[in-house]
C-alpha cells in the first residue's frame, strides 16, 4: 500500500505479475485419468486493469506424447472448459477422422490398436471469462476393447448355481455385481488366462415356491449390462434325524457350533484358488462301495426326534459302513483336514473359482492341507464322528453358500465360451 499506484499498474500489466491470476493455470485435458499437458498454446488473461495480457506460455507446454488406453469412446474432460473441440485421428500418417467432438459417435476403432489423436481446443473471448486462447494436445489412444460378460446358463434351479464370465478385463477386483432382486451374495471374479470368471450360487433360502427371475448387474470400466437368470422352484422336503440326545449335547452346542463357523465359515469365505481345477461331472458315489445310500438329501428341513433341534441340511448324508473308503468328488486341492466336534473328522477340497466340496464325520483323513487330489482318489474313511447318526456327510458349496450337487453328477458346470468378436464403435 506504500507503492505508488502507477508503478503498482504497470507491474501488473507485465509476465511477472502472471501467478497472481488464477486466470492463468494452464489448460490441461484429461484422457482416462492421465493429465496432458498442450503441445502448443495460446493464452490471454485479463489483468487488473481489465484489458488482457498475452501469457508466456514457455513453460505451459510440453513436448512429451503420452500413451492413453481408451476404451468406449474417447472421453476428454478439461480445467477449462473448451468453447470448441476438433479431433483429429492417424492411423500412421493417414488421417481417418477429423471433425468435431459433437461428431465422434460416428468414429469406430478397433480394439488391439494404437492411433495418434490430437485435439485443438478453443476458448472463446467474452466478457464473462478472465481469459481466451487457443491449444493443441497430442496422445496416441491404445484402443482397449470394452468389457463385456456372458451367462453360462439363462435358467437353473434353485439350489444351483451359474457361472458368469467376462473378457476385456484388467483387474477382476474392480468388476461389481448387484442382483434385482437380491440374492444375498457378492460373487468374486477371477481372472485365468484371458478372462474372467465368478460362480453365483442361488441358496435354498430363496425358495419361495414359485419360478424367480433375477436380473444381474455387472460393471466393469464404462461397461454396464445387465443379465436375467431365470431359477425354477424346487421343493425341499423334510427329514427326521435319530442322533441320540448325548451325540448331540456332547457335539452341537452354543460353543462347538462357534468353533465350526469360526474355522468352516472363515474358510469358505475366503478367496481359495483362482484357477479352477475341476472338470467333467461330479461323482455321485464317492464310496469304495456300490451300495451307498443318500439319506437325507441337499436342503431338507431336519428334526432331531430325541430332542426337537431343527436345522437345514446342507449337503448329501450316505449311510456307509464306517472304514469305507471316501473319494474326492472331482479334482481340487486340500485346504482343510482335522477335527471339528461338531463335524467330526474333515477334510474340504478347493475346486477353485469358491467351489469347495466339504467332507464330513470321517473316522480318518488320508489327505494334508495343500495335497493335490484328482476326481474318485481317496480323501478318507467313513466314520461317525461330530454331529451324525453313523452317516458320512458330502456337501458342496460356492463362497459360503452350500449348493446341490445333485445336477453336477449327470451336467458339467456350464461355463460360458468366447466365440462373440467385439469392437469399439
Amino acid at each position: 500500500f506504500k507503492l505508488n499506484p502507477t508503478d503498482v499498474s504497470a507491474f501488473l500489466a507485465t509476465k511477472y505479475s502472471a501467478s497472481l491470476y488464477s486466470s492463468t493455470e494452464t489448460p490441461v485435458m484429461t484422457v482416462a485419468g492421465t493429465e496432458i499437458l498442450p503441445s502448443s498454446l495460446v493464452w490471454n488473461y485479463k489483468g487488473a486493469d481489465g484489458t488482457f495480457i498475452a501469457a508466456d506460455t514457455a513453460d505451459m507446454v510440453s513436448s512429451e506424447r503420452l500413451t492413453c488406453s481408451v476404451d468406449n469412446g474417447i472421453e476428454l474432460s478439461f480445467s477449462s472448459t473448451p468453447d470448441f473441440i476438433k479431433i483429429t485421428v492417424k492411423n500412421g500418417d493417414e488421417v481417418i477422422f477429423s471433425d468435431s467432438a459433437e461428431n465422434l459417435a460416428s468414429l469406430s476403432l478397433a480394439g488391439g490398436n494404437e492411433f495418434t489423436i490430437e485435439v485443438a481446443a478453443e476458448w472463446y473471448q467474452n466478457s464473462e471469462d478472465d481469459f481466451y486462447g487457443s491449444a493443441s494436445y497430442s496422445f496416441v489412444g491404445s484402443i482397449v476393447e470394452p468389457a463385456v460378460f456372458y451367462l453360462g446358463q439363462t435358467e437353473i434351479s434353485n439350489g444351483e448355481f451359474v457361472c458368469i464370465a467376462g473378457k476385456n478385463v484388467d483387474d477382476p477386483s474392480k468388476v461389481s455385481f448387484t442382483s434385482s432382486p437380491d440374492i444375498g451374495y457378492t460373487p468374486t471374479f477371477y481372472a485365468e488366462g484371458d478372462y474372467v470368471y465368478a460362480l453365483v450360487p442361488i441358496s435354498y433360502e430363496l425358495e419361495n415356491g414359485s419360478d424367480q427371475s433375477y436380473v444381474f448387474t455387472v460393471s466393469y470400466g464404462a461397461t454396464v449390462q445387465e443379465m436375467t437368470l431365470n431359477v425354477k422352484s424346487y421343493s425341499y422336503g423334510n427329514s427326521n434325524s435319530t442322533v441320540s440326545s448325548g451325540v448331540e449335547s456332547a457335539t452341537r452346542t452354543e460353543d462347538t457350533i462357534k468353533e465350526a463357523e469360526e474355522a468352516l465359515l472363515t474358510l469358505a469365505q475366503s478367496a481359495g484358488l483362482s484357477t479352477h481345477q475341476f472338470s467333467g461331472t461330479f461323482v455321485k458315489n464317492p464310496f469304495s462301495v456300490a451300495d451307498a445310500t443318500i439319506s437325507p438329501g441337499f436342503g431338507r428341513y431336519i428334526t432331531v426326534t430325541a430332542t426337537g433341534t431343527k436345522f437345514r441340511h446342507t449337503g448329501v448324508d450316505y449311510k456307509v459302513a464306517k472304514g469305507t473308503e471316501v473319494y474326492a468328488v472331482n479334482s481340487g486341492t486340500v485346504v482343510y483336514s482335522g477335527y471339528l466336534t461338531m463335524a467330526g473328522y474333515i477334510v474340504v477340497v478347493d475346486h477353485g473359482w469358491g467351489l469347495r466340496s466339504w467332507y464330513c464325520h470321517l473316522s480318518e483323513c488320508s489327505v494334508s492341507v495343500g495335497d493335490t487330489v484328482e476326481s474318485g482318489s481317496l480323501v478318507g474313511l467313513a466314520g461317525s464322528t461330530g454331529f451324525t447318526d453313523n452317516r458320512t456327510h458330502i456337501g458342496l458349496t460356492v463362497g459360503d453358500i452350500p449348493v446341490r450337487i445333485y445336477t453336477y453328477w449327470e451336467n458339467e458346470i456350464a461355463i460360458p465360451e468366447f466365440t462373440e468378436a467385439v469392437s469399439l464403435s
